[in-house]
Protein backbone atom coordinates (compact mmCIF):
# COMPACT_ATOMS: atom_id res chain seq x y z
CA UNK A 1 0.00 0.00 0.00
CA UNK A 2 1.44 3.36 -1.02
CA UNK A 3 0.34 5.12 2.18
CA UNK A 4 2.25 2.62 4.33
CA UNK A 5 5.40 2.97 2.22
CA UNK A 6 5.05 6.76 2.32
CA UNK A 7 4.84 6.78 6.13
CA UNK A 8 7.81 4.47 6.54
CA UNK A 9 9.91 6.46 4.07
CA UNK A 10 9.07 9.68 5.92
CA UNK A 11 10.06 8.03 9.19
CA UNK A 12 13.44 7.01 7.79
CA UNK A 13 14.20 10.66 7.18
CA UNK A 14 13.26 11.90 10.66
CA UNK A 15 15.65 11.92 13.64
CA UNK A 16 15.40 8.94 15.98
CA UNK A 17 14.66 11.27 18.87
CA UNK A 18 13.33 14.78 18.80
CA UNK A 19 12.44 17.32 21.48
CA UNK A 20 8.75 17.64 22.26
CA UNK A 21 8.54 21.07 20.64
CA UNK A 22 9.85 19.66 17.34
CA UNK A 23 7.24 16.92 17.09
CA UNK A 24 4.20 17.53 14.96
CA UNK A 25 1.00 18.13 16.88
CA UNK A 26 -1.13 16.60 14.17
CA UNK A 27 -2.37 17.56 10.76
CA UNK A 28 -5.46 18.13 8.72
CA UNK A 29 -5.04 14.60 7.48
CA UNK A 30 -5.15 13.10 10.97
CA UNK A 31 -1.53 11.90 11.07
CA UNK A 32 0.26 12.98 14.25
CA UNK A 33 3.52 12.33 16.07
CA UNK A 34 3.43 10.28 19.27
CA UNK A 35 5.08 11.32 22.50
CA UNK A 36 7.53 8.44 22.28
CA UNK A 37 8.23 9.28 18.63
CA UNK A 38 7.11 5.88 17.42
CA UNK A 39 4.23 7.48 15.53
CA UNK A 40 5.34 5.92 12.26
CA UNK A 41 5.14 2.36 13.54
CA UNK A 42 1.56 2.78 14.70
CA UNK A 43 0.48 4.91 11.74
CA UNK A 44 1.74 2.33 9.27
CA UNK A 45 -0.53 -0.28 10.85
CA UNK A 46 -3.52 1.86 11.75
CA UNK A 47 -6.26 1.55 9.09
CA UNK A 48 -7.72 4.95 9.86
CA UNK A 49 -4.45 6.80 9.51
CA UNK A 50 -3.49 4.77 6.46
CA UNK A 51 -6.74 5.78 4.81
CA UNK A 52 -6.11 9.45 5.68
CA UNK A 53 -2.66 9.34 4.13
CA UNK A 54 -3.97 7.46 1.09
CA UNK A 55 -6.62 10.13 0.58
CA UNK A 56 -4.01 12.87 0.93
CA UNK A 57 -1.80 11.20 -1.68
CA UNK A 58 -4.68 10.85 -4.13
CA UNK A 59 -5.38 14.57 -3.70
CA UNK A 60 -1.71 15.38 -4.33
CA UNK A 61 -1.72 13.15 -7.40
CA UNK A 62 -4.66 15.05 -8.84
CA UNK A 63 -2.89 18.36 -8.23
CA UNK A 64 0.42 17.49 -9.82
CA UNK A 65 -0.99 15.61 -12.80
CA UNK A 66 -3.36 18.48 -13.49
CA UNK A 67 -0.38 20.84 -13.53
CA UNK A 68 1.84 18.55 -15.62
CA UNK A 69 -0.35 16.04 -17.50
CA UNK A 70 2.36 15.36 -20.07
CA UNK A 71 4.82 13.85 -17.55
CA UNK A 72 5.18 10.07 -17.61
CA UNK A 73 7.04 9.64 -14.30
CA UNK A 74 5.56 7.24 -11.75
CA UNK A 75 3.47 8.99 -9.11
CA UNK A 76 4.24 6.21 -6.60
CA UNK A 77 7.96 6.91 -6.98
CA UNK A 78 7.33 10.64 -6.67
CA UNK A 79 5.32 10.01 -3.48
CA UNK A 80 8.33 8.31 -1.88
CA UNK A 81 10.54 11.18 -3.05
CA UNK A 82 8.04 13.54 -1.45
CA UNK A 83 8.08 11.54 1.79
CA UNK A 84 11.77 12.32 2.14
CA UNK A 85 10.87 16.02 2.12
CA UNK A 86 8.40 16.10 5.00
CA UNK A 87 9.43 19.34 6.79
CA UNK A 88 11.55 18.64 9.86
CA UNK A 89 9.57 18.49 13.07
CA UNK A 90 6.20 18.58 11.31
CA UNK A 91 3.49 16.01 10.75
CA UNK A 92 3.13 14.11 7.49
CA UNK A 93 0.14 16.16 6.40
CA UNK A 94 2.36 19.25 6.21
CA UNK A 95 3.56 18.12 2.77
CA UNK A 96 0.33 19.50 1.33
CA UNK A 97 1.68 22.94 2.17
CA UNK A 98 4.72 22.44 -0.06
CA UNK A 99 4.90 23.74 -3.62
CA UNK A 100 3.95 20.34 -4.95
CA UNK A 101 3.60 21.26 -8.62
CA UNK A 102 7.11 22.73 -8.60
CA UNK A 103 8.44 19.72 -6.70
CA UNK A 104 6.88 17.34 -9.24
CA UNK A 105 8.58 19.25 -12.06
CA UNK A 106 11.92 19.12 -10.23
CA UNK A 107 11.50 15.39 -9.68
CA UNK A 108 10.75 14.90 -13.37
CA UNK A 109 13.97 16.71 -14.28
CA UNK A 110 15.97 14.66 -11.78
CA UNK A 111 14.61 11.49 -13.36
CA UNK A 112 15.46 12.71 -16.86
CA UNK A 113 11.85 13.04 -18.00
CA UNK A 114 12.20 14.86 -21.33
CA UNK A 115 8.94 16.76 -21.08
CA UNK A 116 9.92 17.94 -17.59
CA UNK A 117 13.32 19.14 -18.77
CA UNK A 118 11.70 20.99 -21.65
CA UNK A 119 9.14 22.57 -19.32
CA UNK A 120 11.88 23.65 -16.91
CA UNK A 121 13.79 25.25 -19.76
CA UNK A 122 10.76 26.98 -21.27
CA UNK A 123 9.21 28.32 -18.09
CA UNK A 124 11.88 28.76 -15.45
CA UNK A 125 15.09 29.27 -17.42
CA UNK A 126 13.26 31.84 -19.54
CA UNK A 127 12.60 33.78 -16.31
CA UNK A 128 16.28 33.48 -15.42
CA UNK A 129 17.27 34.87 -18.82
CA UNK A 130 14.84 37.77 -18.43
CA UNK A 131 16.16 38.55 -14.96
CA UNK A 132 19.77 38.57 -16.15
CA UNK A 133 19.00 40.78 -19.13
CA UNK A 134 17.36 43.39 -16.89
CA UNK A 135 20.20 43.39 -14.35
CA UNK A 136 22.91 45.93 -15.08
CA UNK A 137 25.35 43.94 -12.94
CA UNK A 138 24.90 40.65 -14.77
CA UNK A 139 23.75 41.60 -18.27
CA UNK A 140 27.20 41.39 -19.86
CA UNK A 141 27.69 37.84 -18.54
CA UNK A 142 24.07 36.71 -18.99
CA UNK A 143 24.72 33.86 -21.43
CA UNK A 144 27.46 32.27 -19.35
CA UNK A 145 25.58 32.67 -16.07
CA UNK A 146 22.44 31.15 -17.56
CA UNK A 147 24.38 28.19 -18.94
CA UNK A 148 26.09 27.57 -15.60
CA UNK A 149 22.77 27.71 -13.77
CA UNK A 150 21.25 25.24 -16.22
CA UNK A 151 24.16 22.84 -15.86
CA UNK A 152 24.24 23.00 -12.07
CA UNK A 153 20.49 22.54 -11.81
CA UNK A 154 20.22 19.58 -14.19
CA UNK A 155 23.68 18.01 -14.26
CA UNK A 156 25.74 19.07 -11.26
CA UNK A 157 29.52 18.95 -11.18
CA UNK A 158 32.16 16.29 -10.64
CA UNK A 159 31.87 16.93 -6.89
CA UNK A 160 28.20 17.86 -6.48
CA UNK A 161 24.86 16.34 -7.47
CA UNK A 162 22.32 18.29 -9.56
CA UNK A 163 20.98 21.17 -7.49
CA UNK A 164 17.36 20.27 -8.30
CA UNK A 165 17.77 17.20 -6.10
CA UNK A 166 18.07 19.57 -3.15
CA UNK A 167 14.95 21.55 -3.92
CA UNK A 168 12.55 20.73 -1.07
CA UNK A 169 9.47 22.60 -2.22
CA UNK A 170 9.28 24.87 0.82
CA UNK A 171 9.29 27.92 -1.45
CA UNK A 172 8.45 28.60 -5.11
CA UNK A 173 10.86 27.04 -7.58
CA UNK A 174 11.20 30.37 -9.37
CA UNK A 175 12.43 32.09 -6.19
CA UNK A 176 14.77 29.18 -5.39
CA UNK A 177 16.21 29.37 -8.90
CA UNK A 178 16.61 33.16 -8.65
CA UNK A 179 18.69 32.72 -5.48
CA UNK A 180 20.81 30.09 -7.20
CA UNK A 181 21.29 32.40 -10.19
CA UNK A 182 22.55 35.24 -8.00
CA UNK A 183 25.03 32.91 -6.28
CA UNK A 184 26.34 31.64 -9.62
CA UNK A 185 26.62 35.21 -10.91
CA UNK A 186 28.48 36.42 -7.83
CA UNK A 187 30.88 33.46 -7.99
CA UNK A 188 31.54 34.12 -11.67
CA UNK A 189 32.24 37.82 -11.12
CA UNK A 190 34.53 37.03 -8.21
CA UNK A 191 36.48 34.62 -10.37
CA UNK A 192 36.78 37.34 -12.98
CA UNK A 193 38.27 39.65 -10.38
CA UNK A 194 40.88 37.08 -9.38
CA UNK A 195 42.07 36.07 -12.83
CA UNK A 196 41.51 36.87 -16.47
CA UNK A 197 39.64 34.17 -18.39
CA UNK A 198 41.75 32.27 -20.93
CA UNK A 199 41.73 34.43 -24.05
CA UNK A 200 41.53 31.47 -26.41
CA UNK A 201 38.17 30.30 -25.03
CA UNK A 202 34.85 31.74 -26.24
CA UNK A 203 33.49 34.70 -24.26
CA UNK A 204 30.22 32.85 -23.69
CA UNK A 205 29.13 29.28 -24.01
CA UNK A 206 26.69 28.35 -26.77
CA UNK A 207 23.15 27.51 -25.73
CA UNK A 208 22.72 23.81 -25.10
CA UNK A 209 19.59 21.70 -25.34
CA UNK A 210 18.64 20.70 -21.76
CA UNK A 211 18.14 17.12 -22.94
CA UNK A 212 21.75 17.08 -24.09
CA UNK A 213 22.76 18.38 -20.66
CA UNK A 214 20.93 15.45 -19.12
CA UNK A 215 22.93 13.05 -21.30
CA UNK A 216 26.10 14.85 -20.30
CA UNK A 217 25.27 14.42 -16.63
CA UNK A 218 24.19 10.80 -16.94
CA UNK A 219 27.35 9.80 -18.81
CA UNK A 220 29.74 12.28 -17.19
CA UNK A 221 32.35 9.74 -16.06
CA UNK A 222 32.27 7.83 -19.33
CA UNK A 223 32.55 11.05 -21.35
CA UNK A 224 35.49 12.31 -19.32
CA UNK A 225 37.27 8.97 -19.65
CA UNK A 226 36.61 8.93 -23.40
CA UNK A 227 38.00 12.45 -23.79
CA UNK A 228 41.15 11.62 -21.83
CA UNK A 229 41.64 8.54 -23.98
CA UNK A 230 41.12 10.63 -27.12
CA UNK A 231 43.74 13.19 -26.05
CA UNK A 232 46.10 10.34 -25.21
CA UNK A 233 46.11 9.30 -28.88
CA UNK A 234 47.87 12.56 -29.83
CA UNK A 235 51.62 12.69 -30.22
CA UNK A 236 53.67 14.78 -27.79
CA UNK A 237 53.81 17.88 -29.97
CA UNK A 238 50.08 17.92 -30.65
CA UNK A 239 49.30 17.46 -26.96
CA UNK A 240 51.62 20.28 -25.98
CA UNK A 241 50.25 22.63 -28.61
CA UNK A 242 46.70 22.05 -27.36
CA UNK A 243 47.87 22.63 -23.80
CA UNK A 244 49.75 25.82 -24.69
CA UNK A 245 46.85 27.22 -26.66
CA UNK A 246 43.86 26.35 -24.47
CA UNK A 247 45.22 25.86 -20.97
CA UNK A 248 48.15 28.28 -20.98
CA UNK A 249 46.31 30.79 -23.23
CA UNK A 250 49.36 31.26 -25.45
CA UNK A 251 48.88 32.85 -28.85
CA UNK A 252 49.65 31.10 -32.13
CA UNK A 253 52.57 33.50 -32.54
CA UNK A 254 54.05 32.55 -29.17
CA UNK A 255 53.64 28.84 -29.83
CA UNK A 256 55.15 29.30 -33.29
CA UNK A 257 58.28 30.80 -31.74
CA UNK A 258 58.71 27.68 -29.59
CA UNK A 259 58.68 25.43 -32.66
CA UNK A 260 60.17 27.94 -35.12
CA UNK A 261 57.08 27.85 -37.35
CA UNK A 262 54.54 30.40 -38.54
CA UNK A 263 51.26 31.11 -36.71
CA UNK A 264 49.41 29.65 -39.68
CA UNK A 265 51.24 26.35 -39.20
CA UNK A 266 50.26 26.35 -35.53
CA UNK A 267 46.63 26.89 -36.48
CA UNK A 268 46.85 23.98 -38.91
CA UNK A 269 48.28 21.77 -36.17
CA UNK A 270 45.49 22.81 -33.84
CA UNK A 271 42.83 22.05 -36.41
CA UNK A 272 44.29 18.60 -37.10
CA UNK A 273 44.56 17.82 -33.38
CA UNK A 274 41.00 18.95 -32.70
CA UNK A 275 39.65 16.77 -35.48
CA UNK A 276 41.55 13.78 -34.13
CA UNK A 277 40.31 14.34 -30.57
CA UNK A 278 36.69 14.57 -31.71
CA UNK A 279 37.05 11.52 -33.95
CA UNK A 280 38.66 9.42 -31.20
CA UNK A 281 36.16 10.70 -28.63
CA UNK A 282 33.31 9.42 -30.78
CA UNK A 283 35.05 6.08 -31.22
CA UNK A 284 35.62 5.70 -27.46
CA UNK A 285 32.03 6.59 -26.59
CA UNK A 286 30.63 4.27 -29.22
CA UNK A 287 32.68 1.40 -27.83
CA UNK A 288 31.90 2.00 -24.15
CA UNK A 289 28.24 3.05 -24.20
CA UNK A 290 25.13 1.62 -25.81
CA UNK A 291 23.88 4.92 -27.28
CA UNK A 292 21.54 5.59 -30.14
CA UNK A 293 22.98 7.43 -33.13
CA UNK A 294 21.12 10.57 -32.07
CA UNK A 295 22.44 10.42 -28.49
CA UNK A 296 25.98 9.81 -29.71
CA UNK A 297 25.78 12.75 -32.12
CA UNK A 298 24.43 14.96 -29.32
CA UNK A 299 27.25 14.15 -26.90
CA UNK A 300 29.94 14.46 -29.55
CA UNK A 301 28.42 17.71 -30.79
CA UNK A 302 28.41 19.11 -27.25
CA UNK A 303 32.07 18.31 -26.71
CA UNK A 304 32.95 19.66 -30.16
CA UNK A 305 31.13 22.95 -29.52
CA UNK A 306 33.01 23.42 -26.23
CA UNK A 307 36.25 21.68 -27.15
CA UNK A 308 38.57 24.41 -25.92
CA UNK A 309 36.98 24.64 -22.47
CA UNK A 310 36.67 20.86 -22.20
CA UNK A 311 40.28 20.19 -23.15
CA UNK A 312 41.41 22.92 -20.78
CA UNK A 313 39.59 21.23 -17.88
CA UNK A 314 41.27 17.93 -18.73
CA UNK A 315 44.70 19.51 -18.49
CA UNK A 316 43.71 21.31 -15.29
CA UNK A 317 42.67 18.00 -13.72
CA UNK A 318 46.17 16.66 -14.28
CA UNK A 319 47.70 19.30 -12.02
Amino acid sequence: MLAERFIRRAAENRPEHAPDHERGEGSAQGVSSSEDYSWHARAASDPGQLNSVEEMLRHIQRRVTLAWPEFSVSFDEFALYLAERVPQGQAIGSVEGLHLEDLFLAYGCVRGERSAVRAFEARYMAEVAQYLETSKDYRSHADEIRQRVLERALVGTTTAEPKLRRYAGTGPLAAWLRTMTVRVAVDLLRQGDKRHPPKNLPESMPAIDPEVLYLKGRYREESEAALRAAIATLDARSTNVLKYYYFESMSSEAIGRIYSVTPRTVQRWLSTSQEQVVREFRKQLSASLDLSATQLDSLVGLVQSQLGATVSRCFEAEL
